[in-house]
């Protein structure tokens, strides 16, 4: 049977992404999960899984995330997959969700584990690295470790500055160093400073693009333009906003002629 049911979810999902239809890309993925599960399929199950730990969690859904996230760790450990790249990517998936549920400590255990499970997996400047530090980075954040955080971030950046295909992921990362700067107790004249280094940096690489390469890149417009919006540069956020929503835009209107 192969990968069906993870096949024809990332088409449908895709779609929906596409025209920002959050909704239907929920139930599209509910959906398949159910055929997968009815399947007995356990490997196909988690990876759908995955998906809807973040989707969940984009949508601050607590009671689902807690759901998928329960689910996906009994996967694991029934199957013995602890140490396997499958587990690592789980588990950061995870203790990402944790951090946006509030849910520091648990949260933070399962950084840990991802962390050793990743070092024995890939090297250490595996794009997936990246984004590892750049979430743990966040909980440092949230839990004002400013100094570990700064730390986390710039490994992050190290790594995506190598990779010319994760733009999106660094640009994400600037603005988390830019609201680390905002918190930061620096002079008011260097903050400022670095933190317009770290805006120019941010539009360079999202505005190269006339339009936008993916659904991908449009969240990630949003969210950079929500956090724009918070410090005060607005103008910058309505170019990114804007961008987003002429992608969400041209999606629907092909996806509504299609139909």
């Amino acid at each position: 049977m192969g990968k069906i049911f993870v096949e024809k979810m990332f088409q449908e999902v895709q779609q929906y992404y596409d025209s920002h239809d959050m909704a239907k890309a929920g139930s599209c993925m509910e959906y398949w999960l159910k055929q997968a599960q009815n399947a007995n399929c356990w490997q196909e199950e988690l990876t759908i899984l995955n998906e809807l730990i973040g989707f969940y969690r984009k949508t601050a859904n607590l009671d689902q995330g807690l759901q998928v996230i329960y689910r996906a760790d009994a996967l694991i450990a029934k199957h013995e997959l602890e140490a396997t790249e499958a587990a690592g990517t789980t588990w950061l998936n995870i203790a990402t969700a944790y951090r946006a549920f509030g849910k520091a400590q648990l949260s933070y255990n399962y950084f840990i584990k991802t962390e050793k499970n990743y070092l024995q997996q890939m090297d250490s400047f595996d794009y997936r690295m990246a984004s590892l530090h750049n979430n743990m980075a966040l909980l440092f954040l949230d839990t004002g470790y400013l100094e570990k955080a700064g730390e986390e971030f710039l490994k992050a950046v190290e790594i995506l500055q190598t990779d010319a295909e994760s733009e999106a992921e660094l640009a994400t990362t600037y603005v988390n160093l830019l609201v680390l700067t905002y918190k930061m107790n620096l002079p008011e004249r260097e903050k400022q400073k670095r933190i317009q280094e770290l805006i120019d940096k941010t539009m360079a690489l999202l505005t190269k693009y006339k339009d936008l390469p993916d659904s991908y890149y449009a969240y990630v417009c949003d969210i950079c333009a929500e956090t724009f919006a918070s410090v005060g540069f607005s103008k910058e956020a309505l170019v990114l906003s804007q961008l987003a929503q002429r992608f969400y835009h041209t999606h629907r209107t092909t996806e509504q002629e299609a139909g």
